[in-house]
């Protein structure tokens, strides 16, 4: 880039806010507006919760080839190259959706969705260790807001506004939108995520979570894959015990609200709520919720690594998470006909104020854990396990629906978070140094 750092740091924020910008476009029909779109053709929320944990699937799992990135990488094209073939995958493996019917050859959509998972996955496995290589520590925080401010308003045009027009607009106009979306940021992304390929890494190297003091690890420096590069890239991610404390953050804490927010479609639908009010509700009310909690989240982050408190804005975020799932599910159990949809409409708002700021801070502070040579396999274990976790409480939440009712499902997976934060914190301040 330049030589004018605020101007190349400006230029960063952007760059990053675009590639998850394409990201963030077929999750937004995919994640948001396809359950709704099931749920009101009457497909039952257990079968919507089970599409949702097979699309999230290739995300807990993309750590399998996560050391591929890192390992395999063409000398001109570098990440570049996972970019170009990733999205390439995402665009052709949402056309068939053009061709099926969604609730008669139900089977053949979830595969297509596990396949576009798969390539999405990939991508996104590529960006974050392009970030890694290439964000400054100290403005980490601040670029996974833009990252996740980027990612947000490609869900609520592609989601939220996908169910705001759907009476006007078919469903095939709508995947010919995002496939179109995909396909020219895959042409912005190839020659900047070039250049970024060509600065020099940044040099955090942590120790501990939240305190980015450690050493370096050496890995075999060959291009191609080999059995011991890829086992030496593993063992050197699994002797980490920052990696064990991250995952537990990434796996668990998170399940109330990744619980909560994969069905808030279906939820408030079966609250009363109209598609179009839905669609409304996702295009702008949650996004610039998200958006606002994220930057604020990632500026308080920011200031909090200065003083060696990340950890301690990351707890406060998470538990006011845990603490809304758990207002939501308590009301919708005891209260639900008495509560008039827009006051869950209202509790939603507040809840994604809360994990923006939650999500960038915590990404912020699995980044501090990382080190620079792993940068793909370790954050993207760490991603993998923030996945996963959507994964275990969505599947979770459609087994308990049935019995309990969304109520149940959501105090539920409250209580799991809440044990499994205390648990995070008490063995993130016992500050495990690396070996």
């Amino acid at each position: 880039m330049g030589d004018d750092p605020r101007r190349d740091a400006a230029r960063l924020r952007l760059v990053f806010a675009g590639l998850y910008f394409a990201e963030g476009a077929p999750m937004g029909f995919l994640w948001w507006a396809l359950p709704v779109r099931l749920r009101a053709q009457g497909v039952e929320p257990a079968q919507v919760a089970l599409l949702i944990s097979w699309l999230v699937l290739p995300w807990a799992f993309k750590f399998l080839w996560a050391p591929l990135i890192d390992r395999v990488q063409h000398r001109r094209f570098g990440l570049s190259g996972w970019l170009l073939c990733a999205q390439s995958g995402m665009a052709l493996t949402l056309l068939p959706l053009l061709l099926i019917d969604w609730r008669e050859q139900y089977q053949l959509l979830v595969l297509l969705v596990l396949a576009h998972g798969v390539c999405a996955a990939t991508q996104d496995a590529a960006v974050d260790s392009l970030a890694i290589r290439s964000v400054a520590p100290a403005d980490r925080g601040t670029v996974n807001a833009f990252m996740q401010g980027g990612m947000l308003v490609a869900r609520a045009l592609f989601g939220g506004g996908a169910l705001l027009v759907a009476a006007t607009w078919s469903d095939d106009v709508l995947i010919l939108a995002v496939v179109a979306v995909v396909a020219l940021l895959m042409l912005f992304a190839v020659p900047v995520a070039h250049r970024l390929a060509g600065r020099p890494p940044a040099t955090l190297e942590p120790s501990r979570v939240g305190e980015p003091q450690a050493r370096e690890v050496a890995l075999p420096s060959a291009l191609g894959p080999t059995r011991g590069g890829y086992a030496a890239a593993w063992r050197a991610v699994l002797v980490q015990p920052s990696t064990w404390i991250g995952l537990l953050l990434a796996t668990a804490v998170g399940g109330a609200f990744k619980g909560a927010t994969a069905l808030a479609g279906p939820f408030l639908l079966d609250q009363g709520a109209s598609q179009e009010q839905i669609g409304s509700f996702f295009l702008l009310p949650v996004v610039a919720s998200m958006i606002g909690g994220a930057a604020l989240g990632g500026v308080l982050s920011d200031r909090a690594a200065r003083r060696g408190s990340r950890l301690g804005l990351v707890a406060a975020a998470e538990a006011t998470t845990i603490l809304l799932v758990a207002t939501i599910g308590a009301l919708a159990l005891t209260l639900a006909e008495a509560i008039p949809v827009l006051g869950f409409f209202a509790l939603y708002v507040l809840l994604y104020v809360a994990i923006g700021a939650a999500t960038s801070s915590a990404y912020a502070l699995l980044m501090d854990a990382t080190l620079p040579s792993l940068a793909t396999t370790q954050f993207c274990l760490f991603m993998a396990g923030i996945n996963l976790c959507e994964v275990w409480a969505t599947r979770a939440a459609g087994w308990w629906i049935p019995s309990f009712g969304y109520g149940g499902a959501f105090l539920g997976l409250a209580g799991v978070s809440l044990l499994t934060l205390g648990l995070f914190v008490s063995l993130a301040r016992g500050r495990l140094a690396n070996r």
